[in-house]
């Protein structure tokens, strides 16, 4: 795919997708920074109750596994809404990293300000570990994953969403799709994630 600049490759096997030259790894806290292309959408009031809904929705069914959800960390976590939703939900201690623009550790003490290639080794024994559109982001998502494992108690649970690049609105949309970012480094799929169990 050749798209707004970007050169996107797809895996013929599993689907995978992957930009290609990719972002330099140094490059990448720069774009975080300094700009982001959907400041105005994201900071709307319908777009943040539609992020408050799905947080707890993906509360509710971590609810499910376990009851005790405390402690809480949200990797790519921007201004702490997700934060602000599980205390909401009733999680007692929650946490959050972001390198963005949005964060601002004096004014939210609990967010720190890191760039995400692990986690650090502060946060042990976490209940619950969420990645809100967030592993397309990481340069070595799968270092970050190990990361993350290490970071969970024995019955943690992690929750991860990522935009599906071959979803059908992503397919109506084309070129319009906001999946489509300098940003986003790795794409995936339903088949891809199926596969990489």
């Amino acid at each position: 795919l050749r798209i707004g600049g970007l050169i996107i490759f797809q895996c013929r096997e599993c689907s995978f997708g992957f930009q290609n030259p990719r972002v330099k790894k140094d490059w990448i806290p720069e774009i975080y920074k300094n700009t982001y292309v959907m400041d105005q959408v994201y900071n709307s009031t319908s777009a943040k109750e539609l992020d408050r809904l799905k947080f707890i929705y993906g509360l509710q069914l971590a609810s499910k596994f376990q009851s005790d959800l405390s402690p809480a960390l949200d990797i790519g976590c921007g201004t702490g809404l997700s934060l602000d939703s599980y205390m909401e939900y009733g999680i007692r201690e929650v946490y959050g990293i972001d390198p963005g623009k949005y964060t601002n550790p004096s004014e939210d003490s609990r967010i720190e300000e890191s760039f995400m290639e692990y986690v650090p080794n502060k946060y042990k024994n976490i209940s619950l570990i969420t990645l809100w559109d967030t592993l397309e982001h990481i340069h070595d998502y799968k270092k970050m994953l190990m990361s993350v494992c290490r970071s969970l108690r024995s019955n943690g649970i992690c929750l991860i969403l990522v935009p599906n690049f071959l979803s059908l609105a992503t397919r109506l949309m084309r070129q319009l799709s906001p999946v489509f970012q300098i940003d986003h480094i790795h794409y995936f799929s339903i088949k891809y994630l199926h596969s990489s169990r």
